[in-house]
């Protein structure tokens, strides 16, 4: 007999893909909704607390000085590039305050092994600015890996399963087809 598959219906799919991809995407610093009662306003420990949190990354409300937050107890330190970190100058470090050192948001670790990072309070305080570092440069700073909050934790991994959902519906309708 002659084999007759149906075309796939995919729009599903491709929304749960979707969902999953605004989730992991990076929405743009939103300084006017941070918080603003542990950390000073406008400094560099304020802008990455709170950067971490738009994107479902949690870090301590009393880490101290952006140099100390690689000598914070509970987290992870590795001098790695690492998406989605906290990469902690050493006072003097990369142009980093020579007292209080400097803390950034990677926002970006590139093929190339440079990284993107985002920060406040090197042009200003509450001046949102962007820096690149080689990959040489990269590799010799710490970064703090955050804690996934619980709901982000939770629409991830919704969103994989009904990405999952989605295939094994596809995939059924595609053998009863097959069976036909």
């Amino acid at each position: 007999g002659s084999l007759v598959t149906k075309p796939v219906d995919f729009s599903s799919l491709e929304k749960a893909i979707d969902d999953a991809t605004k989730l992991a995407s990076k929405p743009s610093p939103q300084p006017a909704n941070y918080d603003a009662s542990t950390y000073p306003y406008g400094q560099c420990t304020w802008f990455v607390y709170n950067r971490a949190l738009e994107l479902g990354v949690e870090y301590g409300k009393y880490m101290g000085n952006g140099g100390d937050w690689q000598l914070a107890a509970g987290y992870t330190v590795t001098q790695t590039p690492t998406l989605h970190s906290a990469v902690s100058f050493k006072p003097g470090e990369a142009g980093s305050d020579p007292l209080y050192g400097h803390v950034a948001f990677v926002e970006q670790v590139k093929s190339d092994g440079s990284i993107l990072v985002s920060e406040s309070n090197v042009k200003g305080a509450d001046v949102v600015s962007y820096r690149t570092f080689s990959k040489s440069e990269a590799s010799t700073f710490h970064y703090v890996i955050g804690k996934y909050t619980q709901s982000s934790v939770d629409k991830l991994s919704d969103a994989i399963k009904d990405a999952t959902k989605v295939l094994t519906d596809e995939n059924a309708k595609q053998s009863a087809v097959d069976k036909a």
